[in-house]
């Protein structure tokens, strides 16, 4: 494994930066300010990145299912039921539609079902009874099966 020499940073280093002018509003007075305000800055932006919005992570841990993707018709209410659960997903954005719509062909998608082997990223806790917001992000081992009425 090669060292990681580039990323320790001494006083030394904090001190020629400041030499330079780069670091003019940075304290130089002693190395307890720059620790000080180095731990301020850490601070920050540990701060800003938990109070950013849910764009970084999604609720829970993408997982793979083994589910049926329907669409509803009438509502045009795209689930996928989780095979062996009670338990339901449906679709919350644009490209995951898509991605299943590449198996369903409309207006044969009315009767028509996908199994398939779903890679899930739900984008809100579990709730027992609810059906879960998700994004879908790979679909592998499909099938196709017609529905009866």
């Amino acid at each position: 494994m090669p060292a990681i020499r580039h990323l320790s940073f001494s006083l030394a280093n904090w001190q020629a930066l400041h030499s330079t002018g780069f670091l003019s509003w940075y304290p130089r007075s002693t190395s307890r300010g720059i620790r000080t305000t180095m731990n301020r800055i850490l601070i920050l932006i540990g701060l800003t990145l938990l109070m950013a919005p849910g764009q970084f992570s999604s609720a829970e841990a993408c997982r793979q299912i083994h589910g049926r993707a329907i669409l509803y018709s009438g509502d045009s209410f795209l689930a996928i039921w989780h095979v062996g659960t009670h338990h339901t997903f449906f679709v919350v954005d644009e490209t995951s539609s898509n991605l299943i719509f590449n198996y369903l062909h409309y207006p044969e998608s009315d009767h028509q079902a996908l199994f398939a082997d779903f890679t899930l990223c739900p984008t809100e806790r579990y709730r027992q009874g609810a059906s879960q917001p998700a994004i879908v992000k790979r679909i592998r081992n499909t099938h196709v099966v017609t529905r009866r009425d």
